[in-house]
């Protein structure tokens, strides 16, 4: 099972954007390979490998995958012009795990 924890390697203001944007259910946009994402948070934290992580569904935007929906894995790190959107979203989706098993650690997560 995942520690919940504030340690983190990425920045203090993405850090605190990417915690609020869960806490409060609010849509985040950004740059991920070079592909406009729009995206649902659902949890922030720590990989097994010490790299931070973002579960999210991706509800708009391209993809390298081809496949522009879905719940994804993001590394915090590759990501760019990081923002909140302004739009806020429902409940967790249902494939949402709290305990996401990809995370050693966990900052924040929708409940």
């Amino acid at each position: 099972m995942p520690s919940f924890t504030t340690l983190s390697p990425t920045p203090p203001t993405q850090h605190r954007l990417l915690k609020s944007a869960i806490e409060k259910q609010e849509l985040l946009r950004f740059i991920y390979n070079g592909r406009e994402r729009i995206v649902e948070p659902q949890t922030f934290g720590m990989d097994w490998a010490g790299e931070d992580v973002l579960r999210a569904y991706q509800t708009s935007g391209e993809s390298e995958s081809g496949q522009p929906v879905g719940l994804k894995l993001f590394h915090v790190a590759e990501m760019s012009s990081l923002r909140k959107t302004g739009k806020s979203f429902g409940n967790a989706r249902p494939e949402h795990n709290p305990n996401d098993s990809a995370m050693k650690t966990i900052y924040a997560t929708l409940e």
